[in-house]
C-alpha cells in the first residue's frame, strides 16, 4: 500500500496496516490501538480486527468504542463502522456511506468491486490538505486509500500454462482472479447444510463377503464346473484290485463277500465329489429340556390318530396380547415470549425468529414455530434467534447472526449471546435483536 493511504491531521486515531484501515476515537487506550496495529497483517480479515475491538468488552456492548474499519481485497471493499464514525466507498454521486449511527452494534456492508474508499470522523470535511501515509498510527480526522494496491486475499492463476516465456515489458497478462465469496461462505447465510456431510453411494457388492486374498483359487475351470466344485477336495482315490493269479481263468467272476452278521448293507461309493462349505459359524448349542414322556396307551388302537402332526410341538404357555402404547399428550406452555411488534406467542414448542426464518433439518417431534420480525436496515439475519425448550427451562440460542443478540436482565450488564451457545432465559429477561426489534419473556417457571 506504498503511498496509496493519505491522511488529514485531526483529533482522531488512525492505523493502517496491509489492505486494512481503521479509524478509533480521540480517547482510545493507546494499548487498544497498539494491538489492533499488529493484527493488521497481510491478509487479514474483518473478523479479526472485529475480535481486538471486542474481544475485552464481551460483556458490556456500551464499552465497545466506536470505530470505522474498512479491509480492501481484489473482489471488493468490506466496511464496518460504529458509533460516530463512518466509511465512505466509492466516490461521486454513486459513493456508498457506512454509518454506525443509530446501531447498537454496528453496521457492515460489503462493496464489490470498489478500491477506493475513506474512514470519516466527526466533522471531517473533503478538500483538506492530506498527507501520505505507508502504515502505522497517527492522529487524524479522515483516512484514505484511493486505487490502492493490496494483497490478494483470493488465489490467483497465471495466464495460460502453454506459453512458458516470460511476457515482455508492455505486453497485458491475462489472470483469472477467483472472488473471496466463492473461498469462504457468506456471513448472511443461516442454513446449517454445511454442517452436514455429503452422502456418499457405494454399490451393495461391497458388503459381500469374499474369500481371502491371501488364498489361492485356481480360476482354469472344466467347462460346465462352477467355482465350489473347483474349490472342493478331489476324492481319494479307490484301492487299487489285487493282481489276479497267473493259473487263474481271465474270464473268473469274483465271488461276492458276504458282510458279517448284524452289519448295516454296503452301500456304493457315490461318483459326485463332497462339498466343503467356504465357512463355518461354532454356534454353542442351547440345551433343551427333555420333554415328558408320552404316556403309553393300553391298547394301541385306541391311540388318537396324529394326521400329519409330528407329535413333537409343545405349547408351553399362552400367548399374550400386547396392548400398544398410547402416544404422549401434548405438552402444554411453559411461558410465553412478547414481541416488540405487537405479537404474543405460548412457548408450546421451539421458536425461530428472524427477517426470513427457515430450518433445514428438525429434529424430534416438535416443528419449530417461524415468527418473521421486520428488518428494513437488514440488521437482523434471516434466522437470528431460537427459543428452546428442555422440559420446563427455556432457552435462547443466537444462529450465527450477523450483527448479534443481546440479553437484558434486571440488575446486571447488558450480555452479547455468543453464536449457537444456549443461555437460560428467566421471567421478565429481554432479547434485543436490533432494530428496536425485542422479545420479553413472561410467565416462565
Amino acid at each position: 500500500m506504498s503511498h496509496d493511504v493519505s491522511y488529514v491531521p485531526g483529533e482522531q486515531v488512525a492505523v493502517v496496516g496491509p489492505g486494512a484501515l481503521v479509524l478509533l476515537p480521540a480517547d482510545v487506550e493507546p494499548r487498544l490501538a497498539r494491538e489492533v496495529h499488529a493484527a493488521l497483517v497481510p491478509g487479514v480479515g474483518v473478523a479479526d480486527v472485529l475480535q481486538v475491538l471486542t474481544g475485552e468488552f464481551a460483556t458490556s456492548i456500551a464499552r465497545i468504542p466506536a470505530f470505522a474499519l474498512a479491509v480492501l481485497s481484489p473482489s471488493g471493499v468490506q466496511a464496518v463502522a460504529r458509533g460516530g464514525l463512518a466509511v465512505r466507498v466509492g466516490t461521486g454521486p454513486g459513493a456508498e456511506t457506512v454509518s454506525g449511527e443509530g446501531v447498537a452494534t454496528w453496521t457492515e456492508r460489503f462493496v464489490a468491486g470498489a478500491d477506493d474508499v475513506a474512514l470519516l470522523g466527526p466533522g471531517a470535511t473533503d478538500g483538506a490538505e492530506a498527507w501520505p501515509l505507508d502504515g502505522g498510527i497517527v492522529r487524524a480526522a479522515s483516512l484514505a486509500c484511493h486505487g490502492a494496491e493490496v494483497a490478494p486475499r483470493a488465489s490467483r492463476s497465471a495466464a495460460p500454462a502453454a506459453s512458458p516465456a516470460a511476457p515482455s515489458p508492455g505486453e497485458p497478462v491475462e489472470e483469472t482472479v477467483v472472488p473471496v465469496e466463492t473461498l469462504l461462505p457468506s456471513a448472511a447465510d443461516d442454513s446449517f447444510d454445511q454442517l452436514f456431510g455429503s452422502t456418499v453411494l457405494r454399490p451393495v457388492e461391497l458388503a459381500a463377503v469374499r474369500a481371502d486374498e491371501d488364498d489361492e483359487v485356481d480360476l482354469d475351470l472344466a467347462p460346465g464346473a462352477s467355482p465350489v466344485q473347483a474349490a472342493a477336495p478331489a476324492p481319494a482315490p479307490a484301492t487299487a484290485p489285487r493282481p489276479e493269479p497267473e493259473d487263474a481263468p481271465s474270464s473268473a467272476v469274483p465271488a461276492a463277500v458276504e458282510p458279517p452278521a448284524g452289519a448295516p448293507p454296503a452301500t456304493e461309493p457315490s461318483s459326485a465329489p463332497a462339498w466343503t462349505p467356504p465357512f463355518h459359524l461354532d454356534v454353542p448349542a442351547t440345551p433343551t429340556p427333555p420333554a415328558p414322556p408320552a404316556p403309553t396307551p393300553a391298547d394301541p388302537a385306541a391311540a388318537p390318530a396324529l394326521g400329519d402332526h409330528d407329535g413333537e410341538t409343545v405349547v408351553r404357555q399362552p400367548f399374550e396380547v400386547v396392548t400398544p402404547t398410547p402416544p404422549a399428550a401434548p405438552r402444554g406452555p411453559v411461558g410465553r415470549v412478547r414481541l416488540s411488534t405487537g405479537q404474543e406467542i405460548e412457548l408450546d414448542r421451539p421458536v425461530v425468529v428472524g427477517r426470513k426464518p427457515r430450518v433445514s433439518r428438525v429434529g424430534g417431534t416438535a416443528v419449530p414455530r417461524l415468527v418473521s420480525v421486520p428488518s428494513p436496515e437488514q440488521d437482523i439475519s434471516r434466522s437470528h434467534l431460537e427459543v428452546r425448550l428442555e422440559g420446563v427451562s427455556v432457552l435462547v440460542v443466537d444462529l450465527g447472526s450477523t450483527n448479534g443478540s443481546t440479553l437484558l436482565r434486571t440488575g446486571q450488564l447488558p450480555v452479547r449471546l455468543h453464536p449457537h451457545e444456549a443461555v437460560l432465559v428467566v421471567d421478565g429477561d429481554v432479547v434485543d435483536l436490533g432494530e428496536g426489534v425485542t422479545l420479553t419473556f413472561e410467565g416462565l417457571a
